[in-house]
């Protein structure tokens, strides 16, 4: 399926298409609020099984991004790998069991490897960013990185005086 003009956290409306397709020409959907403690709800309760999912996103301005894929089904066993597109940097990457029964909870300690995986893709000037998904998916994130630099800022704090702190600030231009 096609979803078209995908709107961006703020609710703004963009030109970003997302495409889905299964290998298997099918799509299968399965709801489990409580097994592996799905967290937050609304991202991993539901999923998508038994096909590798192939997702490609359009009209994306050409740069770097970072990518984060939650791919886990409701069982401590049901692991995904999630591969990049080469022309997007590629990479592989699988999540795995938990052991202690939180393997759907994107917020518990060690969550990254278990729960989701995390890219760091790029986009060229065809605006396009294609990655797969083999067994399991839930959801993904996506966000454009504008400058990954710093820059040092000078913070005096008032009534001292001669007391100068220095904090680092991420640099968007």
């Amino acid at each position: 399926g096609v979803l078209s003009d995908l709107v961006d956290t703020q609710g703004a409306p963009t030109t970003i298409d997302l495409s889905v397709s299964s290998a298997s020409g099918s799509f299968n959907i399965w709801t489990n609020a409580t097994n592996g403690s799905p967290n937050p709800a609304l991202l991993m309760q539901d999923y998508l099984f038994g096909s590798t999912y192939t997702f490609t996103l359009s009209g994306l301005p050409a740069g770097s991004y970072q990518l984060v894929v939650y791919a886990h089904g409701d069982q401590d066993n049901q692991t995904s790998t999630i591969t990049v597109s080469a022309g997007n940097g590629g990479g592989q990457k699988s999540t795995a069991t938990s052991g202690v029964g939180l393997f759907r909870d994107a917020f518990a300690s060690g969550a990254e490897g278990v729960a989701y995986v995390r890219f760091s893709p790029t986009v060229g000037v065809d605006g396009v960013l294609q990655f797969t998904a083999g067994n399991y998916a839930n959801g993904f994130q996506l966000v454009q990185l504008t400058n990954p630099g710093y820059e040092l800022v000078r913070v005096t704090l008032p009534y001292t005086g001669e007391r100068i702190f220095a904090r680092l600030r991420a640099v968007t231009e």
